[in-house]
Formats: structure tokens, C-alpha cells, sequence
């Protein structure tokens, strides 16, 4: 499927995409000579009698071509999986931007798992579209019609036949394609769907186990995964049936000008050397054809993802200001909301209505009202994370701002970094002296590693009086003059909420402050208190005791005792000990209960290969007989053996393909309960040892990593050895020593060259597992910390570090398409040797 959005950001790698275009040419020029000189070499051996003597120049010719044909094809994938890389780290880094442009209110109206998952998943999906989709399209495009050109000179009859049935192909492709978008679309939103309720259960983990539910998610799970599958398998069904019907019209197509060339070599109608010319053409004519219909479900899930993805960067971003690093330094004027209108969702959900009241410098006003009621977005209008439908908020160049919200989001990092968000380049001086205000600080020097201890995942090894008194301590360090807190002392018991105020009533000390406020203690301390009801402010009390009360509190020295145990447990580094062979073993224990249907799809593979073989045999067999002009008796049983050979190959391809995904989605739903249920009794402390981007990763993209396993590389393994033992058991009753010669090659290509291209990646198989965790990480984080990164003006910051992470997998993956490309140029020359060697051999 072709995409308008996806070719756009192609031809911004346009060196790189005339390059993949070049060796598209090349590539169908490559395929044209290797056909011209080898029905050349056929020909005087087998019509003219000549010696091996005779054609050692055309062979080693023939060598050096087939060698140019295997560079050219590992040039073209190498180009193709650069762009690939390029495309998905730009697209990645300006998705990451975009959302931040959105700010937390509008993003936040997508789960926090379903936007990680188009920054990640969605974006890796491109990868299929750009490295083998699009790139076969030029090779179906220019390699047919460089065939076709030579073809209809040599024999207009087999090039009309091959003009007349190339158009079926795309017919059949767009119509199956129209048929098969629904489905891709509801595949791809069940897959975020999906990712959104792993997080979601990932993080809401602990809550669960306490509440003793944690073992039920693992249901939950296999039920939400076996609807993707079948979501998955509905589409792959539609793209198998596309590339049966490519399959089915390709080897009728070439079964019919066998046959043509065979009853007219019969007569003498044809020269032999041309009859082999177009009978080795014909199958390179619809290769490409056949391998984008097999790469078409690789398109539909890209233009899906795109989709999605362009989706997103469409919406318009409704933040009023820039970082508030950029804000003035002080508070000149009073803050005046004047008949401000705000309502989200392009007006289907108002929040405010006609809001005006002033906050004067150094002036503490409590926003109190019922939930819902537009106190956290006038809030965010001071933020700068919404801005008004109509009215004003003044002044407009508003002063640098602290915020404490009732939930502060706090980082897997140490305690120094959290406290240091507003203010990284602080003094330890200056941070040790905010931790004391915000009373934190005797707590932190019991840690074993004080201020550099990791806190984990949003701050998961603090209570959470201690995460408030973190936030506070960000405040106090930033030392902003305008000071905004959404209730601090929710959720906590009354003593250490006692404490938090009493540290609260310092920090507003001499600032201008606006306060989200529930509990009477709180609203006590405000100078001002503005009621809101249904995003309407009802009334305006100003209050004469506030100072008396902040007063109190700030002189209040008496903390509650606190909990400085810590679990030494949770400290201890996840370690991976388990070997290569280990894993493997470990994954192919997953088949065992599965043993028919591996049986199944190894048998369908083998019927697929062997007749391949069939329907090549009994071809040139055809012409080959046909040219010595028998009888037609004669040729009788080899037209018949065409004909079932071309239909065979198409169905039992279809049969395999469907049997071995089936097989291996199944064993991708069990992967991802086995994992849950592996992971879930290590809730709590251990559990803390990961982080639930980590884990979401693996979850998600890790395991779906391992389809290629199960699909490309445990099936094939299998039906290699059937068809190897196959071959050398049918060629050594006749040549033993060609059957030899194939069987050294056929291991050189099916095990010497994967453990070579394992060993050469593996330490970058490693480096990308790492990197792209995080990368997924950073993500979460700067997604679901983005009001608290926005507030404190490191939204930029972030923006950094992701691009980095982005960068440096983008390296990992450039560097993989040369291991990639290197791979191809081998086990296409390998494949091509064993032709020129059995060429070489079979002449006496």
C-alpha cells in the first residue's frame, strides 16, 4: 500500500533513496545477464557438444556476475535500512516534541501507554515499511519492466503472456488491500490498547498484590492478547490470501510459457538457447511481484502506524507559554484573571466560565470547590499548560513558578537530580539547605547512599509524606516568586500532614502564592480564599487571620517520627546471568506442547520447497526434451507435472505461511502470561529492581521481537535439514560428487553464515535491547512526568536526552543493516555459487 505522508518522509533521505533505486536497476539489469550467459553455456554443452574447456571463460564471466548481482542486493538493503533509521529517529524525535507541544492537559487525554506505544511500537513498525516494503516496490516496478524489454524481442508470444497477467497483480493487491484496512486499523488499536493496560498493570502492580488481585491480571492478559492475535491473524489472512493469488498467477503464468515453449521447441518454432533464455526470465519476472505481496502485510501495518502517527502530530498544541525557564526572574503586578473561558476538546467539555478574580504580589489565595470544579485548570492556565478560549490572563510575561502537586511526579533517579529539577546547576549547599526546609533532610542522611540513593520508579522506595517533602524541597531550591500547590497534605495521615504544613508555611514565606486547598488547616494559611462551582467562581473571602495562622505553623519545630528503614532489597541490581544456550533452550520449550502443529507447518514448508524443485525439473526437462523434437507422448507426463507443480507451490506456501503464524501467535499470548506470572510475585521490593518502561518493553516489544525467531528462524532451520537431507540423498544416486558440493554449500549458507552473522551482532543485539529500553524509559517518563518537567522548565532538557538515546539506537541500527547487508551479499552469492557450481560440475 502506498502512502502519500510515509513516501514524503522518504524523499528526505533522497541520496539514499536514488541509491536504493539505482540497485533496484542494477539489480534487474544483473538478473538479465546471468540469464543470457547461462542459457548461452546450456546451450553449446548440451545442443553444440562443446567441453568444459570451451566455456571456462563464459563460467567464470558468469561468476563475476552472479558475485556483482549478490553486491548489488546487499547494496540495495543497506540503503533501504538506512533510510529506515533515519526516518524513524527524525519521526520519533519530533512526535516526543509535538506531544510536548501539547502539554500534560491535552496529552494526558491519551493513556500514558497508548502514546509511549506510537512513540515506540508504532514508530518500529515503520521499519518494515521503509526496509522492505518500499524498496520492493521500485524492484517490482523496474525489475519486471527491464525483463519485459528484453523478453518481447526475443519472443513477442511469452512477453504478451507475461504483459497480460503483470497488471493482475497490482488489481488483486489494491482490491485485497481495501478489504484488509478495517482490520489493519483495529489490529494496530488493539495493540495500543493492549500496551496501555500492560503499563497500567505494571505499575498499578503493588496495589494490586495488596489488594490480592495481582494473580488475576495474568487472565486478563491472556484474554487481551488472544483478541490481538485473532486481530492479527485476521489480517495476515487477507495478505497470505493476496500472496496465494500472486503466487497462483505467477507459477500458472510461468507453467503456460513452459509449456508454449516446450510444443513449439517441439516443432522447431524456437531457438533452444532462447526458449532457455525466456524459461529462466519468466520466474525473475514475477519474483518481485511475489515478494511484494508477501511483504504487503509489512505495507499495511506501516500505513496504519503511519496513520497513528501523523494522527497525532496533526493536533494542534494549545499551550500558552514557552518553558518557564524563559519566565521573568520576579512578580511586578498582580496576576488579574479577567472573564476567562477555557473548554477542552474543541468545546465539548467547558471548564471555565467567565472566571475573574486578582491575585496581588505576595498574596496567598486558596481555590477551594468540589472536584471537577476548574481549580486544577485555572492552575494550569498559571502553568501555562492551557491557555483561554476568550478573556485574558495578565500579565503575560508571568514570573518564573514553582508547583507542588498532590501527586509530584518523581524520577528514577537519585534524590540530589529530583530535588535539583528546577534548578540543576544548584550548589550541594544550596540543596542540602532546601532539603532542611522541607524537613526531609535527617531522612536522607540515614540512606546508605544519602543524596545519591535511587528512589525508583515515581519514586517508589519513599512514602509518600516523604515524596511531598522531596517536591517541597524542589520549591524551596528553585526559589521562585510565584508558588503554586494542589492541596500537599492530601492523602497523608494528620501528623505528617502537620509537618508538610508546617514546612509549606516557610516556603510561602515573602512568596505570592496559589493554593488548591481541601483541608480547613490549609485554607487557614490563605489570605484570600475563591470559591469555584462548576467552572464559575461563586465567591471572593478575603481573611484577617492568615498570618496568625501561617505564623503558627512556621514556628511550629515538631515533626512526627518517620519511617527511616529502607529495603535493602529493593537496592540490589538486576543481574542476567542466564547463557545463550540457556535462552534457547528456553524458548524452544515453549513448542513442546505443540509438536503437530510444528509437524504441520515443517511438512507444508518441505511440499512448498520440493515443489519449487518440481516445478523447475519438470521445465527444463520440457524444453530440453522438447528440443531434441520427440514425440508429444513423451512430453505428456512433464506438461502434466507443470501444471501440478505451479498450482501445488502456491497452496501449500499459503498453508504453510497461515500454520506457522498461527503456531507462532499462539506461542506469543503464552510468552507474555508466562512473563507476567514470572514477574508478579517479585511485587514489591524486588519488582522496584526494573523499571515499568523496562518491563513494558519486553512485554510488548521484546516478545513481539520474538516472532521473527519462531517464524524466520526455528521453522526454516527445520525445513532446511528436511529439504538438505531431500536433496543430497536424490543427488548422490546420481552424482555423488555434486552431492557433495551442495551439501558442503547448503551448510555453509544454512549454519556457517548464521552463527558467523550471530556472532558478529551479538554485542550490538545486546547494545539495542539496552538502548531501546532507555529510550522507552525516557519516553515514559517525559510523557507521564510532563507537568512536573514543564513546570520546572526541563521539558528542553528531556527533549535532549531522548534525542540522544534516539541518536544512539539509530547508530545500533545503521550499524546492524551493514551486518544485515553483509548477510545478504553471502547468502545470495552462496545460493547463486551452488548453481554455478552444479553448472560446472554437470559439464563432462
Amino acid at each position: 500500500m502506498f502512502s502519500r505522508p510515509l513516501w514524503h518522509e522518504a524523499t528526505r533521505s533522497r541520496l539514499t533513496l536514488w541509491l536504493t533505486i539505482l540497485f533496484s536497476v542494477l539489480g534487474g539489469g544483473a538478473t538479465i545477464l546471468q540469464a543470457y550467459w547461462l542459457s548461452r553455456i546450456v546451450n553449446q554443452v548440451f545442443l553444440q557438444g562443446a567441453a568444459l574447456a570451451d566455456v571456462q571463460g563464459l563460467l567464470w564471466a558468469l561468476l563475476l556476475l552472479l558475485l556483482a548481482r549478490a553486491l548489488i542486493g546487499g547494496g540495495r538493503e543497506v540503503a533501504a535500512n538506512q533510510i529506515a533509521a533515519t526516518i524513524k529517529e527524525d519521526l520519533r524525535n519530533r512526535l516526543f516534541a509535538h506531544v510536548q507541544a501539547l502539554g500534560p492537559v491535552q496529552a494526558m487525554g491519551e493513556r500514558a501507554g497508548e502514546l509511549t506505544a506510537v512513540l515506540t511500537t508504532h514508530v518500529d513498525a515503520l521499519e518494515a515499511y521503509f526496509s522492505q516494503y518500499l524498496p520492493q516496490l521500485f524492484v517490482a516496478a523496474l525489475v519486471p519492466l527491464a525483463i519485459l524489454m528484453d523478453i518481447f524481442p526475443t519472443d513477442w508470444l511469452s512477453g504478451l503472456v507475461l504483459l497480460l497477467t503483470a497488471p493482475l497483480v497490482p488489481l488483486f493487491m489494491v482490491l485485497i488491500g481495501r478489504y484488509a484496512e478495517t482490520l489493519t486499523k483495529r489490529q494496530w488499536g488493539l495493540l495500543s490498547r493492549m500496551s496501555a493496560h500492560f503499563l497500567d498493570v505494571l505499575q498499578g502492580l503493588t496495589t494490586l498484590k495488596m489488594l490480592g488481585q495481582s494473580k488475576r491480571q495474568a487472565n486478563n492478559i491472556a484474554n487481551i492478547t488472544d483478541r490481538f492475535r485473532d486481530a492479527t491473524l485476521s489480517v495476515l489472512r487477507i495478505a497470505f490470501l493476496s500472496a496465494l493469488v500472486l503466487e497462483l498467477l505467477s507459477t500458472l503464468s510461468v507453467a503456460i510459457i513452459a509449456v508454449a515453449i516446450g510444443l513449439r521447441l517441439l516443432h522447431g518454432g524456437i531457438p533452444f538457447q532462447e526458449a532457455l533464455f525466456i524459461l529462466i526470465l519468466a520466474p525473475e519476472f514475477y519474483l518481485p511481484l511475489r515478494m511484494l505481496g508477501q511483504r504487503f502485510h509489512a505495507g499495511m501495518d506501516g500505513t496504519a502506524a503511519a496513520r497513528q502517527i501523523f494522527a497525532l502530530l496533526e493536533r494542534e498544541p494549545v499551550a500558552a507559554k514557552d518553558e518557564a525557564a524563559a519566565r521573568q526572574p520576579d512578580l511586578q503586578s498582580a496576576i488579574v484573571f479577567d472573564d476567562v473561558h477555557v473548554a477542552y476538546q474543541q468545546g465539548d467539555r467547558p471548564a471555565l466560565h467567565g472566571v475573574s478574580f486578582t491575585i496581588e504580589p505576595g498574596e496567598i489565595v486558596a481555590l477551594v470547590g468540589p472536584n471537577g470544579a476548574g481549580k486544577s485548570t485555572i492552575a494550569s492556565l498559571l502553568l501555562g499548560f492551557v491557555q483561554p478560549d476568550s478573556g485574558h490572563v495578565q500579565p503575560e510575561d508571568r514570573p518564573r513558578t514553582a508547583w507542588v502537586a498532590q501527586r509530584p511526579f518523581l524520577f528514577h533517579d537519585t534524590l540530589a537530580n529530583n530535588i535539583r529539577l528546577g534548578k540543576p546547576e544548584a550548589t550541594d549547599e544550596a540543596m542540602i539547605a532546601a532539603a532542611r526546609q522541607a524537613h526531609i533532610h535527617d531522612f536522607i542522611t540515614t540512606l546508605p547512599a544519602g543524596y545519591e540513593t535511587v528512589i525508583g520508579e515515581r519514586g517508589a522506595r519513599l512514602s509518600g509524606g516523604q515524596a511531598q517533602r522531596v517536591a517541597l524541597a524542589r520549591a524551596f531550591l528553585m526559589d521562585a516568586p510565584l508558588l503554586i500547590l494542589d492541596e500537599p497534605t492530601a492523602h497523608l495521615d494528620a501528623a505528617t500532614a502537620a509537618d508538610l504544613l508546617a514546612a509549606t508555611a516557610a516556603l510561602l514565606h515573602g512568596r505570592t502564592a496559589l493554593i488548591i486547598a481541601h483541608r480547613p488547616q490549609t485554607i487557614a494559611i490563605a489570605d484570600k480564599v475563591v470559591s469555584v462551582e462548576n467552572g464559575r467562581v461563586v465567591s471572593i473571602e478575603k481573611r484577617q487571620e492568615s498570618k496568625e495562622a501561617r505564623s503558627k505553623w512556621e514556628t511550629s519545630t515538631e515533626s512526627p517520627p518517620m519511617d527511616y528503614s529502607v529495603p535493602t532489597a529493593a537496592y540490589d541490581a538486576p543481574t542476567n546471568d542466564a547463557s545463550t544456550l540457556t535462552t534457547l533452550r528456553t524458548l524452544l520449550s515453549f513448542l513442546r506442547p505443540y509438536p503437530d502443529w510444528v509437524s504441520l507447518a515443517v511438512l507444508l514448508g518441505a511440499l512448498t520447497i520440493g515443489s519449487s524443485i518440481g516445478l523447475m525439473g519438470t521445465s527444463a526437462y520440457l524444453i530440453s526434451a522438447a528440443a531434441l523434437q520427440p514425440s508429444i507422448a513423451e512430453l505428456n507426463v512433464a506438461i502434466v507435472g507443470v501444471r501440478f507443480f505451479g498450482l501445488s507451490r502456491g497452496v501449500f506456501r499459503y498453508l504453510e505461511r497461515l500454520v506457522s503464524h498461527s503456531l507462532t501467535f499462539r506461542l506469543l499470548a503464552r510468552l507474555r502470561v508466562w512473563f507476567y506470572e514470572a514477574i508478579e510475585p517479585l511485587a514489591p521490593a524486588r519488582l522496584q529492581q526494573y523499571r515499568s518502561g523496562d518491563l513494558l518493553n519486553r512485554i510488548v516489544s521484546d516478545i513481539e521481537t520474538l516472532q521473527e525467531f519462531y517464524v524466520r528462524v526455528v521453522g526454516p532451520m527445520l525445513v532446511a535439514a528436511v529439504i538438505t537431507i531431500g536433496i543430497t540423498w536424490m543427488m548422490s544416486r546420481y552424482a555423488p560428487q555434486l552431492a557433495l558440493a551442495l551439501l558442503l554449500l547448503l551448510l555453509a549458507n544454512g549454519v556457517a553464515l548464521p552463527l558467523f552473522v550471530h556472532f558478529s551482532s551479538r554485542q550490538l543485539g545486546n547494545d539495542l535491547i539496552v538502548t531501546r529500553s532507555i529510550l522507552q524509559n525516557q519516553l515514559l517518563d517525559g510523557i507521564q512526568g510532563m507537568a512536573d518537567l514543564q513546570a520546572y522548565g526541563q521539558t528542553q532538557r528531556t527533549a535532549q536526552q531522548v534525542a540522544a538515546s534516539n541518536a544512539q539506537l539509530a547508530r545500533i541500527q545503521r550499524r546492524f543493516a551493514w551486518i544485515h547487508g553483509l548477510h545478504v551479499v553471502l547468502g545470495e552469492f552462496l545460493a547463486q555459487f551452488g548453481v554455478w557450481t552444479a553448472v560446472s560440475l554437470a559439464i563432462p
